[in-house]
This record gives C-alpha cells, structure tokens and sequence, in this order.
C-alpha cells in the first residue's frame, strides 16, 4: 500500500502533522538490501506547547486600514472586550471564558508588545520547560544571539482578531478546533460560502497539547490556519513559532520580506527530519562503500 512509503514526521519525533514521501535511489547492481535497523524509528509525540511556549508572550497587531482606533495595547483590549456582547446568546461556557480572558490581560496591566526583527530574550536551559527543548537544548539555543529572530506578530482586522479570541478559547474548552458552524451568527465572516458548507474550517486554532497541523507556505497569505493556542495572546503564529514547529535552530536567519520569510519557513523540510534521514543515508552509502 502506498500509505507504507509517507513518513508521518509527527511519529518521528517532529512538532507538526507533516506527511511526505521521501525517495531513495540506489543503483541496481549496487543493492546490498536494506537493513531494517536503518529504518526512521517511531518517537513519541511533541506537542505545540512543548516546542514554543518558551518564547517571548506577544499580542496581536491591528490592521491600520480597516481598525477604528489604533495599533496599541489600549485598542487591542477594547477590541478582545467586544466580544462578550457578541457571545450573549452563545451559551455562558464561551461567553464567560472570554471574560475571564480578558480580564486577565486587563488584570496584567502589562503590554507583551509585539516583538521584532529581534527581540533581547534571557535564554537559559533552565527556561525550558519541556523535554523536548531540553534534549534538544544545543540545536535550537546559539549562546551568541542572546534574544530571538524574527519573533513578530502579524497586523488583523479587529474582525479576525475577536474571530481568533473565541477559536482559541473554544478549543481550550473543547479540546478541538471550532468549525464555522460553531460560530455565533455576529463572528461569522461576510463570505457568500459560509452558508453553504465550504471551507468550514476557514478557522482553524492549533491545539495546545498536539503536534501542529502542516506548516504550509499558504501561513505567508493569512494567520487564519495557524492561531496561536493562547488566548491571552490572541494572535496567528510568527515566522519563529512557525520556524520552531519545522525544527529550525534558532539562530537561522530566514532573508526577505516577512511573506518570503514565511515562504521558506512553510517549503521547507523540518531540519532535525532531514538530519535523521541523511543519518540513514550516510549508514547505506558507508555499507555500500565497504560491499
């Protein structure tokens, strides 16, 4: 069956759902067989949590063309609060989540802001938090940079952004991502399709405690696939938490505009999935070398 030739890089130890096929030529008068011992070995599963949760907490931009007020912290809040009118006749487990989301980020009294081309971020091995990061510890941290690159968040409409704020808090609740026939009636986009079943997870939050869905280069169009499981945060995931979710080590500077940025980010092969491939490579051409 062609479903025993995709490796599935979540079960290898990978952040994210990505499924590919992988091809190795050898040469016929070269084959020796393949040992099995070779073979990619299953891993258990890394949640999105476990992979960027270490990073700098970050709010949403607004987009200046379509907001009513500003592109500040005092906006951002004004915005996430007109949510609870919207939700009153959604039932009280939404509704009063929302509240409490937002009255935690009013409680704070303390904008994350919204990062940069570089951010100045104390790293240390204590600071991880999951296994993952800790076992992984040398491939992600360089000593030198002593911050983060390219860890900024994206501009949405004041819309989208409450759209994301009750994704992000239904799937908390839930455990699931919410299908637009979960929306209320008032956060339902203006879209002739909407009714009509199509594209009923235009929304889609990325679950807290389970690997990624594919990173895509489509994450450089819209942040609508890729919502950041906290809500206090309300926001679509940046090309570092994007980069973070395909391995890349943290020092690898992506060049170009953001939206190019993201192009690589999402047409890449996750770099710790390619190392344990060229391992198995190097082991095939070492025995090969020595038939």
């Amino acid at each position: 069956m062609y479903a025993d030739f995709v490796i599935k890089a979540e079960e290898h130890g990978i952040p994210q759902k990505r499924h590919r096929v992988i091809l190795l030529g050898i040469r016929t008068d070269k084959d020796f067989g393949l040992d099995p011992r070779l073979l990619l070995k299953p891993r258990p599963a890394i949640s999105v949590h476990d992979t960027i949760d270490d990073l700098p907490r970050l709010r949403s931009r607004i987009s200046r063309k379509l907001s009513d007020g500003g592109d500040n912290f005092d906006d951002w809040i004004h915005i996430l609060g007109g949510l609870s009118e919207k939700l009153a006749n959604h039932g009280n487990d939404i509704q009063s989540d929302v509240a409490d989301v937002v009255e935690k980020i009013i409680s704070t009294k303390n904008d994350p802001g919204i990062g940069g081309r570089f951010t100045s971020f104390e790293m240390s091995e204590n600071t991880r938090t999951s296994e993952f990061m800790k076992n992984n510890w040398k491939w992600f941290h360089d000593e030198a940079i002593d911050g983060v690159l390219q860890h900024q968040s994206r501009r949405h409409m004041a819309s989208d952004l409450q759209r994301y704020l009750f994704c992000s808090v239904f799937a908390r609740y839930h455990n699931q991502p919410p299908k637009l026939k979960d929306f209320p009636v008032s956060l339902l986009p203006e879209h002739k399709n909407v009714h009509r079943g199509l594209f009923s997870d235009r929304f889609r939050v990325q679950l807290r405690d389970a690997p990624a869905t594919t990173v895509t280069s489509h994450i450089s169009k819209d942040g609508h696939y890729y919502i950041h499981y906290d809500p206090t945060q309300c926001r679509s995931l940046s090309v570092r938490e994007a980069a973070r979710l395909q391995t890349f080590p943290d020092n690898y500077f992506f060049e170009g505009t953001v939206t190019q940025q993201y192009h690589q980010v999402g047409n890449a092969v996750p770099p710790i999935l390619a190392r344990k491939l060229a391992d198995t490579v190097y082991h095939v051409m070492k025995k090969r070398g020595q038939g």
